[in-house]
This record gives C-alpha cells, structure tokens and sequence, in this order.
C-alpha cells in the first residue's frame, strides 16, 4: 500500500533529496527486523529487504 512492489520505492515524492530528511522516510521500516526476531514469518524480512533497497535507490536518484 505505501511501496512500489516493484522496485520498492516509498510511494511518495522524494523532496528531501540527499541533504535532510531521507532517514525519516525508512523509519517505517525501523522494527520490521525485530518483529522477526519476536516470532513474525519470514516474510516480514522479504518485505523488509524490498523496502530498504528501493530506499536506498530512490533517495539515491533523489535531486536537492
């Protein structure tokens, strides 16, 4: 619903670039690691691995 599932991109428009606020965006994701180590499937890490590299892709395209 938030992320492209594609390629994991927040569904958002990215206008903090590389300079402010990139982190406050995957800080949806913060705990998905620790709900797996609480019990959670192992979905939950596949989901978390899809998010964390489409952050790091799209606020890496991100212009200032």
């Amino acid at each position: 619903k938030y992320f492209d599932a594609s390629n994991g991109h927040l569904l958002c428009v990215p206008r903090w670039g590389g300079d402010d606020g990139p982190d406050d965006a995957a800080e949806n994701q913060l705990n998905w690691t620790i709900l797996h180590a609480l019990g959670a499937p192992d979905d939950i890490l596949d989901l978390f691995r899809v998010g964390f590299e489409g952050h790091i892709d799209q606020y890496t395209k991100a212009k200032t």
